[in-house]
């Protein structure tokens, strides 16, 4: 079973309340569509340089869900202290 990666080279800065008040931050939503058509049984995984989307390691990253239309999708909650390069 093979895992393929797609660049996004997307990076995500903290998240929450911007107005001084000393409120916490909250983890910021994100949601992923990548049209992209395989073979049948190889997926898709979101790749990081944090170690919550992996650390590069494809085998550890975040998989996709197959979506009709072959639109792979991932809706994941980032910590606020996330700021990594994904892929």
């Amino acid at each position: 079973m093979a895992l393929h990666h797609l660049l996004l080279n997307a990076v995500h800065g903290p998240a929450g309340p911007s107005a001084g008040g000393g409120g916490g931050q909250e983890a910021m939503r994100v949601s992923f569509a990548v049209p992209y058509r395989c073979e049948f049984g190889q997926h898709i995984a979101l790749v990081g340089s944090d170690e919550f989307l992996g650390d590069w390691d494809v085998q550890r990253g975040v998989p996709m869900n197959w979506q009709d239309g072959d639109v792979w999708t991932v809706d994941l909650e980032l910590p606020p202290t996330c700021a990594a390069a994904m892929r």
